[in-house]
């Protein structure tokens, strides 16, 4: 068993996504709004994403140009994707509960 083989099965994709709705939505609830939520899960996915670099999609060691890019296709993903509905869920959930 690879050493990424490792990682990968304890850094699981499901925890990112629910560390991600859920940090998302007591930012967007604190801040009431979207744009440090989409910075936020920005930032996160895509620093997972350059690490792991598109691991099984290239077959050999991805260059340095190609781990900024799959970077920014994940972040920008996780971002508008996790980072909209956490945001909406922490803003409507803060709404809510001040009336």
């Amino acid at each position: 068993m690879s050493h990424v083989e490792v990682l990968v099965s304890v850094l699981r994709w499901e925890y990112l996504t629910l560390g991600l709705l859920v940090f998302s939505a007591a930012l967007a609830a604190r801040d009431d709004g979207l744009v440090r939520t989409w910075l936020f899960a920005f930032a996160l996915a895509a620093g997972f994403g350059i690490h792991l670099a598109g691991i099984g999609l290239t077959g050999g060691r991805p260059g340095p140009l190609f781990r900024i890019a799959w970077g920014a296709v994940v972040g920008l993903s996780a971002a508008l994707v996790l980072g909209t509905l956490g945001g909406a869920l922490g803003v409507g959930v803060k709404r809510l509960a001040t009336k």
